[in-house]
């Protein structure tokens, strides 16, 4: 029979720059049968997390072969995860969310529909608050929803890294009675544990590591904060050009008639083209506050127990935000024309506005739109790269005000190649002051993007081979 866990020569090591490195697991060979409940027992910080880790794909060992339900990890775990449940340390989450929503979208992933996330919060007895944030679960409550998020997929496979962590007394019984019928339903648990008496009382059989040294929320707040913005800003606009005062004569004290041409003009500052620039920043900080949030909430290792094709994943993340972007910037610049026709209509003038500016405003709008999304696809892959907001935007900041001055001052051949010069061609028609090339805006738009792709696409890389997390 064919062992639902087998590990032969495990080594995982942690290299760090200007310290030794970390051995975290050294040689561990490990069989676990299939229809019993393993316990997997050690000290904290023994490796009991790192091996969970490598078993899931989430970690890559330094050496060695691990093979779950026969299939050699990290290659062939796609073809068994969807029948494998787990649980590392204390389950991550979207705290913005309802348990049940959390279930909810975690189903989808395979397609399990809503009977069977209700059979899941019921079974660890989470059904009175499952329509509750999470963010107001005790310790124990998320470590319910974390064994619900497991048991969702009806698993032949359960891997739970301290399940009875932050529970009660009671709750601890009830666990260990859960994992008991378990088995009796000819499943397999791993269960690991640095208590002896719950692995005792719960596990037919055990393997003790020791002598190793040794670990969809902020998406929502990110979206309703830039469109709040974009919102108050565009009702501000109109407002002041309803008081007949156009946006391009604002320092001037005396008012004119507005007139319709003064949304878009390729060769002087216009609504359309300070709008798209001011879109494209928000962008790029929303891409960035979706995945760096992800990474800090700890969601990213939670999806990947669940698609471990992490090339599928980032892709889909990178095309949600771009997606996202572009929807909002369209409704936003559609919201803009209708603040202002009002004012034009009631006080104003549409002089000039024929079909070639109707075209020519089209598409300025739809190249805005493009960077739009091509903004926060950057903003999601550099801090996927740096695995935090704060390390994206400090990227950003520091690209746009030093890198591509220093670049354009030394390197003017390859100008033509930099975000900003592009971005600013593509959205204003126009080319920054000092720049040595000339570039048409759709050109533009193909280079930016490229330039997105590149940056994705090294995102991606990174993805696919660095450890997801850390660990004991």
């Amino acid at each position: 029979m064919t062992p639902a866990i087998e590990v032969a020569g495990l080594c995982k090591v942690y290299r760090r720059v200007r310290r030794p490195d970390r051995v975290a697991v050294d040689g561990l060979d490990l069989s676990v049968p299939e229809g019993c409940v393993f316990g997997f027992l050690g000290p904290n910080g023994s490796g009991k997390t790192t091996t969970i880790r490598c078993i899931l794909g989430l970690v890559r060992p330094s050496a060695g072969r691990v093979a779950v339900l026969g299939a050699v990890v990290p290659d062939a775990l796609p073809t068994v995860i969807g029948r494998v449940g787990s649980i590392i340390e204390t389950p991550q989450l979207f705290p913005t969310m309802t348990g049940r929503r959390n279930l909810a979208l975690l189903g989808r992933l395979d397609g399990h529909g809503a009977s069977a996330v209700s059979v899941a919060l019921d079974r660890v007895g989470l059904t009175e608050r499952a329509d509750d944030l999470v963010k107001g679960y005790s310790l124990g409550m998320r470590q319910r929803l974390g064994l619900a998020a497991a048991f969702l997929k009806d698993p032949a496979l359960l891997i739970l890294d301290e399940p009875a962590n932050g529970m009660d007394p009671a709750g601890i019984r009830e666990i260990r009675l859960l994992l008991r019928a378990l088995a009796d339903e000819g499943r397999t648990v791993l269960v690991s544990s640095h208590l002896l008496s719950e692995v005792a009382q719960t596990c037919d059989q055990v393997a003790t590591l020791l002598g190793t040294e040794v670990r969809r929320c902020l998406a929502r707040r990110a979206v309703r904060v830039l469109v709040g913005f974009g919102v108050l800003m565009i009702v501000v606009v109109g407002v002041v050009s309803f008081a007949t005062v156009p946006v391009s004569d604002l320092a001037s004290s005396e008012p004119t008639p507005i007139r319709l041409v003064d949304l878009w003009h390729p060769e002087e500052d216009s609504v359309f083209g300070i709008g798209v620039v001011l879109l494209g920043m928000g962008a790029l900080i929303g891409g960035a506050l979706v995945v760096g949030g992800e990474w800090k909430a700890g969601t990213v290792t939670t999806v990947l127990t669940w698609e471990p094709r992490r090339g599928r994943a980032i892709a889909a993340r990178f095309m949600a935000c771009g997606v996202l972007a572009t929807t909002i910037g369209a409704a936003l610049a559609a919201l803009l024309v209708v603040v202002l026709l009002p004012g034009i209509l009631v006080k104003g003038t549409t002089e000039g506005a024929d079909l070639a500016w109707t075209l020519a405003t089209l598409g300025a709008v739809g190249r805005g739109v493009l960077l739009t999304g091509l903004s926060a696809v950057l903003g999601a892959a550099i801090a996927s790269l740096g695995r935090s907001s704060t390390a994206a935007l400090v990227a950003v900041l520091a690209y746009l005000l030093f890198i591509e001055p220093t670049m354009r001052a030394w390197w003017p051949g390859r100008a033509g190649w930099l975000v900003g010069e592009n971005a600013a061609a593509s959205s204003t028609g126009r080319t920054l002051e000092g720049v040595s090339f000339s570039r048409a805006p759709v050109e533009a738009g193909v280079v930016l993007v490229v330039d997105a792709l590149v940056v994705a696409g090294a995102a991606t890389a990174a993805f696919s081979r660095r450890d997801v997390a850390g660990g004991s």
